[in-house]
């Protein structure tokens, strides 16, 4: 269709493009389709701006993909919404909405949804007709579009189905009795029409009987389809799409759509795609506004709009026109059927339409087999040219011609074109065509007088358009030619289960002389008693086949003027001469002489034959000793003559295979070479010996030889004889076993070193087989010594008794020291409480030691790294947190936290340990203090507590604002105790000097106790009194 241009857009067609919405702007490329990506926006259609437009309450919602009712119901469900139908054909969904609603922003929301492509509103559309008067010449529009010429060659036939999708019809009327099939009210989802003049008025333009008593539609014999889409004035985009699909699953081929609108709908465009891709034809009113608007569903692409003309074939003054008209017909003062029985004028594009329709249904008649696009090419060329030469944005391509549409609509398949004698002669061949129109597949063959097939010349060929040739050489389908006689070429045209056949008879003689074809062959009697050759003769005739030495004497005769069939053959020969003895080695021929049987001499055919029984090939001389490496390989070369499949394997002394080094592989004339590394099958490398190569040799007749090398022997002198396990760590001072292995016999020498000075030596010049070993240390020296952490290194030195050296070496890690840690296993957070002071940890080493010390949260999540990989002393160490994380984050009121301090040895073992920082001050106690318990009162505090170990312990006294201000130098008292292990009371009695003017005082009791290491436990209470 033609690409359309909009030329003017009011402020509510604005608003409606603006309504409809998707996940990419409405799809301008995708659902933008008749006139190649023109505008669909919402331009009204046959009415005023101030009409109803679209369905209140009431959307169409497309899907990207298909979802189960489930998931659209979630969808809907978010804008209140509910489903009141879907549809299968590009996943739409008819969704209302709650009253009142403003549609557009419900539109907006549902289109950000990922699974939804697009939303619009359900457009409504109206007919396209003008009622008339009774006082106009009646059915002038027949004659005018020369239908009385193209009903001379069909009216129509029962089997193509017109759909009129309208707003309902008189199915019982007179003139369209007997014609009505699968009627559907897709309004009210049952088959009751509503008797509607539009509808009965476009069904009698292209069905009504031509009985005495009424009209003529334009294709009588054709039958209807009422599907009701209207309610009442309008019809919304959803019911127009289902009947669209209602209708095209239901059989029919041409769909008449009387009615449109200015709004797009993804939806009917939808419909319409799935109908023209079921082999429908849509045709549509163009509309009745005297605009270039563009209309749908006529602007949609498949769709073929109709505009109107008058009787003087001119534009009616009422037809919209524009860029996506593909023809005009007449459309004023149309005669037809109306509900009531009764017969009415009516002017409008929608009058028009159904003439074209009309057209297409007799089309169609002729030839079923049609596409949707080859019937509008037909139409193209089937109209009276009006207006501008050539298409125009008027008439289209023109007024529609029923007889031009019926003279240029091609049957299914033409008469076949071939003469209808064939003198065969082995050279010439038998032309033969057929024009085939619609989709099918096309099968041309030959048959005989009995009808049994002859030769097949094409075989369900695809086509869809047009002429196609082939020719018949007179050969039948097994090679020979054909018999003197009658045949029968037989043209099928075949669609699914059905089949249309054309015939011609054509005679033929034949006068082809006898051949034969033959290819060379070989033959060795060693191999097998005989040979059979294959031969295709061309026709019956008498064969002779002799035997022919290379200087062309006869040697022997295999078969004598026997009557051969024509097709493949094969003669069978022993390889032996006339006196029964087996030729020798060298080139014959096969001569084979024929004589047709209707005495016609053919020509001697003469084909090669080789008698073979030798294999021709030599194999060198194999250089020894072989001194394997693994890497250098041993080579073994044959020179063949001939081409030669090839199995070379080794062969020990006992003659049993170690390795197959090819298995029959085909070789052709040359110098092969073979080559092996010393390894077995297996890969593993072979015992020192003795070798030898073997050749199993066969040619292409099936001689066979076997040939042996001259042997070798197999010396090993692989480098990197010794291996071991690679580094080893002692731990203690027991020994330890240090494994290695040599793969051949050797003299070995084992020593130990620290960097290049020699610390012991385990083994020295000791003769060993191949195989495995070990060797035991226990970190000791030469005098018997334990040595000191490190990494030290072994080395074994290995000598074979062709002098190669290998060593192998590897690390061996002294390591017996173990870092022990004393660790507080809980230390108290007073930052928690006071923010301004740091925790303090102490812990003591008992060697050396790199040292990491890290806190952690409950998750085991790295919150701080406070020191990493440090080296520290023996000794009492300590570590201060402020509380920061690595991210700068204040952790302080963050619990639980651990804090985790790795010590390693300079050989790398690490002791790790675990402390918790207690996150409540005032309750929780490190693990020592197996109870604590306070009691204040008026003169002092009583202190009961039980120890795991002997402790210090601090009581100091302060002024409670003093402390909570953090003043801690100034304090009214401090006394230190020794806390014993066990059970302690303690009762501390406030100075006298503290009563002083009957004061009250506020003060802050802090106990302190340290452990060994010197981590602190403070515990504060308060009290107040006042002096009496």
């Amino acid at each position: 269709m033609r690409n359309s241009l909009i030329k003017g857009i009011s402020a509510f067609i604005v608003f409606l493009f603006c309504f409809m919405v998707s996940t990419a702007n409405v799809n301008a490329a995708e659902t933008l389709q008749k006139q190649n990506n023109a505008q669909k926006g919402g331009i009204k259609l046959f009415s005023t701006a101030d009409e109803k437009e679209y369905t209140e309450q009431e959307l169409i919602v497309k899907f990207k993909s298909v979802l189960s009712k489930g998931q659209r119901k979630q969808i809907i469900n978010s804008i209140k919404g509910s489903e009141l139908s879907f549809s299968e054909t590009g996943n739409y969904s008819l969704v209302s909405v709650v009253k009142n609603t403003d549609l557009s922003s419900i539109a907006k929301r549902l289109s950000k949804h990922k699974s939804v492509q697009l939303v619009e509103p359900n457009i409504l559309y109206k007919t396209a007709y003008t009622p008339k008067d009774k006082h106009y010449k009646k059915q002038w529009h027949l004659p005018k579009i020369n239908m009385p010429k193209a009903w001379d060659k069909s009216k129509g036939s029962s089997s193509i189905i017109v759909a009129v999708i309208d707003n309902g019809m008189q199915t019982n009327h007179p003139d369209l009795k007997g014609k009505i099939t699968k009627q559907k009210n897709i309004v009210r989802n049952n088959s009751t029409i509503t008797s509607a003049a539009h509808g009965t008025h476009v069904a009698g333009i292209i069905a009504a009987t031509q009985n005495t008593i009424g009209i003529s539609g334009v294709a009588p014999k054709v039958k209807i389809m009422p599907v009701q889409v209207f309610n009442g004035q309008y019809a919304d985009a959803y019911s127009i799409g289902d009947g669209i699909v209602y209708a095209v699953n239901n059989g029919a081929r041409v769909l008449n759509l009387s009615f449109g609108s200015y709004s797009y709908s993804s939806y009917v465009d939808s419909a319409v795609a799935y109908a023209h891709s079921k082999g429908a034809i849509i045709i549509a009113a163009a509309g009745n506004d005297s605009t270039s608007y563009t209309s749908y569903p006529a602007a949609l692409n498949h769709v073929l709009a109709v505009s109107s003309t008058n009787k003087k074939d001119s534009d009616s003054y009422f037809s919209n026109f524009g860029n996506y008209i593909n023809y005009s017909a007449p459309g004023e003062d149309i005669y037809s059927t109306v509900n009531g029985s009764s017969y009415e004028y009516m002017d409008g594009t929608s009058m028009a339409a159904p003439l074209v329709s009309g057209v297409a249904a007799l089309m169609l008649s002729k030839n079923p087999w049609l596409s949707p696009d080859q019937i509008e090419i037909i139409m193209n060329k089937s109209v009276k040219d009006l207006g501008k030469k050539g298409w125009d944005s008027l008439y289209g391509y023109g007024r529609i011609d029923a007889s031009k549409a019926m003279s240029n609509t091609p049957g299914q398949l033409s008469t076949i074109t071939a003469s209808t004698k064939f003198t065969a002669t082995g050279k010439n061949k038998h032309n033969i065509s057929v024009s085939a129109y619609g989709s099918s597949k096309l099968s041309i063959y030959v048959k005989d007088s009995k009808g049994k097939l002859v030769r097949s010349l094409v075989s369900n060929k695809p086509w869809s358009w047009g002429k196609i040739s082939t020719s018949w050489d007179g050969k039948t389908g097994s090679y020979s030619y054909a018999k003197s006689g009658k045949y029968t070429l037989v043209a099928r045209m075949t669609r699914g289960s059905k089949n249309i056949y054309k015939t011609k008879t054509v005679t033929v003689k034949d006068n082809v002389a006898p051949t034969v074809t033959s290819k060379a062959a070989n033959f060795s009697h060693k191999v097998t008693t005989s040979i059979k050759v294959p031969y295709v003769l061309n026709k019956d005739s008498k064969v002779t086949v002799k035997v022919l030495d290379s200087t062309g004497k006869t040697v022997g005769t295999i078969m004598k003027s026997k009557t051969i069939k024509g097709g493949k053959q094969s003669i069978t020969w022993n390889g032996k001469n006339s006196s029964n003895k087996l030729v020798k080695d060298g080139s014959y021929k096969l001569s084979f002489e024929t004589i047709s049987l209707t005495k016609v001499k053919g020509k001697t055919i003469k084909s090669s034959i080789t008698v073979d029984t030798t294999i021709n090939g030599s194999l060198n001389n194999i250089a020894t000793p072989f001194k394997a490496t693994e890497k250098n390989k041993q080579n073994a070369t044959f020179k063949s003559k001939e081409k030669l499949y090839m199995t070379v394997s080794v062969l020990n002394s006992k003659g049993s295979k170690v390795k197959t080094l090819v298995t029959n592989k085909l070789y052709d004339p040359s110098s092969i070479q073979h080559s092996w590394n010393g390894t077995d099958s297996k890969n593993k490398f072979v015992t020192e010996g003795i070798y030898v190569f073997q050749y199993e040799l066969k040619d292409l007749i099936g001689n066979k030889k076997t040939i042996k090398s001259k042997t070798f022997n197999l010396e090993d002198h692989r480098a990197n004889f010794v291996s071991g396990k690679g580094t080893k760590n002692i731990t203690g001072n027991t020994d330890v076993a240090i494994p290695y292995t040599l793969i051949k016999a050797s003299s070995v020498s084992i020593n130990v070193y620290k960097g290049s000075t020699l610390v012991k030596t385990i083994l020295k010049d000791e003769d060993q087989k191949a195989g495995s070993y070990d060797f035991s240390w226990n970190g000791t020296n030469s005098n018997g010594e334990y040595i000191g952490d490190g990494v030290y290194t072994y080395r074994i030195n290995a000598s074979d008794k062709y002098k190669n050296n290998a060593t192998y070496s590897a690390n061996l890690n002294v390591d017996r020291q173990v870092i022990k840690v004393e660790y507080p296993k809980h230390v108290q957070n007073k930052s928690k409480e006071y923010n301004e002071a740091d925790i303090e940890v102490f812990y003591k080493l008992s060697d050396p030691a790199t040292v990491t010390v890290e806190i952690y949260d409950g998750d085991d999540s790295l919150v701080k790294t406070i020191s990493k990989n440090v080296k520290q002393e023996a000794g009492i160490q300590n570590f201060t947190w402020d509380g920061v994380s690595d991210d700068g984050n204040d952790y302080w009121y963050y619990e639980p936290l651990n804090y985790v301090i790795k010590a390693k040895t300079e050989m790398g073992r690490e002791t790790k340990v675990t402390g918790s920082i207690l996150s409540n001050y005032y309750e929780e106690y490190p693990e020592w203090i197996q109870s604590h318990s306070v009691d204040t009162h008026n003169t002092g505090i009583d202190i009961v507590t039980n120890l795991s170990k002997d402790t210090e312990m601090q009581l100091t006294v302060y002024d409670y604002n003093h402390y909570n201000s953090g003043n801690l130098s100034s304090y009214y008292d401090q006394q230190t105790y020794t806390i014993k292990t066990g059970q302690n009371t303690l009762n501390y009695l406030v100075p006298d000097n503290l009563f002083v003017d009957n004061s009250y005082i506020d003060l802050m009791y802090v106990l302190s106790y340290k452990d060994e290491l010197g981590n602190k436990y403070e515990y504060a209470y308060n009290d107040g009194y006042y002096n009496y």
